[in-house]
């Protein structure tokens, strides 16, 4: 192992992105260990049409606000990452991409961690991962017939991955919702 780190933040999305510009104004050595190759945090994930359901105006992280021809709309998925990434470049956050963390231990000294990219020590660990990373599918979902198609929201991208014809939506929350209006566009599922 390397020499000990004051700070690694686990994650590299909008929380661990606002973590790392407080540690800077404090002046705390760290690093944020990203386990997708690109930073945009779980935005990335979302399907093709996804936008936030809050105002430009509203996203603010620490030290950067909104400054955009739009404030009273809402931004699409791209452009969400795209404002991480470059949020992240403006405030300097030294980030480390492609690295998944796959342990961490208590040690002397602090933490041990383990990652894809090699052992890191750590006085503090800050983890910044969110806490919906994997989805919950009900277990009711094993019972329905295999020809019907199950798609979680992680897993949805657009309508031309769904087969012809009536389309259930189990949810009507922020995701649910945006599917819903985002289907009858397509002539497959207008009935």
């Amino acid at each position: 192992m390397g020499p000990i780190l004051d700070t690694l933040v686990v994650g590299a999305g909008q929380a661990g992105l606002a973590t790392s510009y407080w540690l800077s104004q404090a002046g705390v050595e760290h690093l944020l260990l990203e386990r997708r190759p690109a930073l945009g945090g779980a935005w990335q994930d979302r399907w093709d049409a996804f936008v936030l359901n809050t105002p430009n105006f509203s996203l603010a992280l620490p030290g950067g606000s909104y400054d955009g021809p739009v404030p009273e709309a809402f931004m699409p998925r791209a452009d969400v990452v795209d404002y991480m990434r470059h949020y992240a470049e403006t405030i300097g956050a030294p980030v480390r991409t492609a690295t998944d963390v796959t342990r961490i231990v208590p040690a002397d000294a602090g933490f041990a961690v383990a990652t894809t990219q090699g052992n890191w020590q750590a006085r503090n660990v800050v983890l910044a991962t969110g806490g919906y990373q994997k989805p919950k599918i009900p277990a009711l979902s094993a019972k329905l017939p295999g020809h019907i198609l199950q798609l979680h929201t992680d897993g949805y991208r657009n309508p031309q991955q769904l087969p012809d014809g009536a389309v259930l939506i189990v949810g009507t929350g922020q995701s649910g919702g945006q599917i819903a209006e985002e289907l009858p566009a397509h002539a497959a599922y207008v009935r």
